[in-house]
């Protein structure tokens, strides 16, 4: 594994982690803003300044840190949509940064399409959802009446 792998898994793991608990203790979730409500911002540059380097740029590999997770009576609520988000992170992020388009990738350039808004709402909804089911001002869907 190349250290640029690393240090894209870590941002990956960062961004996962911080939508998780904006979302689950309504804080503020901006990432790209280098300010107090981007956590990831050093992950994020870890990787660029990496993926920018000439000598390391050669070795970049496809792979993917998300499997073999760790399920302790069983998974987080809403961990299938944040793992697909890790994912469009990961592919998104290693686009922008080792195939030079950073002007494109939204969290490099604040001009630029966010590529994974879709999968972020993905999950934002999943999450308002599963604290409403919680809070008892939802029904859980899973749970349907008998006929």
């Amino acid at each position: 594994m190349s250290w640029c792998d690393r240090s894209l898994a870590d941002h990956v793991d960062c961004v996962k982690a911080f939508l998780r608990d904006a979302r689950t203790n309504d804080l503020i979730y901006a990432p790209g803003t280098h300010g107090e409500h981007d956590r990831c911002t050093g992950t994020r540059n870890a990787f660029v300044e990496c993926a920018a380097d000439p000598k390391r740029r050669g070795i970049q590999r496809g792979f993917s840190y998300f499997l073999g997770q760790e399920m302790h009576g069983g998974p987080k609520a809403c961990e299938a949509e944040l793992v697909l988000h890790g994912k469009c992170i990961e592919k998104n992020v290693r686009d922008a940064a080792c195939k030079g388009d950073q002007p494109y990738y939204a969290f490099m350039n604040p001009d630029a399409p966010d590529k994974c808004a879709k999968s972020r709402l993905r999950f934002d909804k999943c999450m308002e959802e599963t604290i409403a089911i919680k809070a008892s001002s939802m029904e859980d869907p899973t749970k349907g009446t008998r006929r």
